[in-house]
């Protein structure tokens, strides 16, 4: 089933916020972003990029590497709950 224009989705996210020189932050936020195209795992990953990225990031001034994990851990859509990202 594909998602049609002007289709959204609640979600719940944990996040670990990893950063190279200074302690891990999670963090579990939550929003409506717009439903993912269709749930290949090429789409999946590009609709994490264009809608769960600005999620992200702790508010820590880092200087050094970072690594974010998140993971989809509710959802309007039962699809998604358990979807994975790194955005490395």
């Amino acid at each position: 089933m594909e998602a049609k224009d002007g289709d959204t989705v609640d979600v719940q996210l944990e996040i670990e916020n990893h950063y190279e020189l200074h302690p891990t932050v999670i963090t579990r936020p939550g929003g409506t972003v717009p439903a993912p195209e269709d749930y290949t795992q090429e789409a999946l990953d590009e609709w994490a990029w264009e809608h769960l990225f600005d999620f992200t990031g702790a508010g820590v001034e880092n200087g050094g590497g970072s690594l974010y994990a998140v993971k989809v851990t509710a959802a309007s859509d039962p699809r998604l709950v358990g979807f994975y990202y790194e955005f490395m």
